[in-house]
């Protein structure tokens, strides 16, 4: 059987579908959530790249302190079955964007597959309220073509 061609994606705060809230102080709240869609599928792998910036409503960066936490979370479409593939990192681990040695990796131990109409989920944590208008981030993974 021939295997599936992994394609080279991004994904950010602007991929189509992309639902986004503003943190809740000290409470683990969803940032950025995407339903991947009918035909497509994603191979998250330990290699892949994740770069994030958050600011809280002060403007300032968030977490420099260290109180800042993330999490990247696949979920199932009724969102009942949670799958955590990266964190609970502290946010200084993916505040890279530019230096490809820091940039944070997802270092899971085997490739997870992200199934269409699964939830990718960023969570995050911080002593202040995250202000998603002022923030970003970026995952750069691998996409594959499911048969619909």
């Amino acid at each position: 059987m021939e295997q599936p061609r992994l394609l080279p994606f991004h994904i950010t705060g602007n991929t189509p579908g992309m639902v986004a809230a503003n943190g809740v102080a000290a409470t683990w709240t969803d940032i950025w959530r995407v339903q991947i869609p009918q035909g497509m599928g994603l191979i998250l792998q330990a290699s892949d790249q994740l770069s994030v910036y958050f600011e809280d409503n002060t403007a300032a960066e968030c977490g420099l302190d260290g109180s800042c936490r993330l999490r990247m979370e696949v979920r199932d479409p009724a969102e009942q079955d949670v799958e955590r593939v990266f964190g609970d990192a502290n946010y200084r681990r993916v505040r890279e964007f530019q230096n490809r040695a820091l940039i944070g990796r997802l270092g899971i131990s085997k490739p997870v597959k992200v199934y269409e109409r699964q939830w990718l989920v960023i969570t995050a944590i911080d002593n202040a309220t995250i202000t998603v208008a002022n923030c970003y981030f970026d995952l750069l993974t691998s996409k594959v073509a499911v048969g619909v």
